[in-house]
């Protein structure tokens, strides 16, 4: 790569619009090339400078503007609006995905519950058989 070509990309190398295995070829001469390097620092610098200037001042009716037009957007649109906009078929799949959601729900909670139980009580009787010795008395 050259010096030349590489000026011409530095821009899109800072902006990573090049392809990896231009931007990798980019950098490995960057890295060797003082010349080079010296004028991405440069760019790297005059971006953060431009960075950090303050942007235009907004407009005083800007803000105005903004809000009325938010406020009439929302009268035009309520909330509630999407779910009477829907077809009764819609409707009725929407409802019944979400019974079919909690009642799956409800099952492998019960179901995780109770193994969880059974584990456990397991685990319990196990403990105490070993506590007693065997002898199943665990009073």
């Amino acid at each position: 790569m050259t010096c030349r070509h590489t000026e011409q990309q530095l821009q899109a190398w800072l902006d990573g619009e090049l392809s990896p295995s231009l931007a990798h070829a980019l950098k490995e001469h960057v890295r060797g090339c003082a010349l080079c390097n010296a004028r991405l620092e440069g760019l790297k610098q005059l971006f953060d400078a431009v960075g950090d200037l303050p942007g235009p001042p907004a407009a005083p009716e800007l803000l105005g503007s903004t809000l009325r037009a938010a406020r009439d957007l929302a009268a035009d649109r309520p909330v509630s609006a999407w779910w009477t906009t829907l077809p009764t078929m819609n409707k009725g799949l929407s409802v019944a995905a979400l019974a079919a959601g909690l009642l799956l729900g409800v099952v492998l909670y019960t179901t995780t519950f109770y193994d969880t139980a059974i584990a456990s009580a397991a685990t319990s009787v196990d403990t105490l058989t070993v506590l007693t010795g065997g002898q199943g008395d665990y009073l």
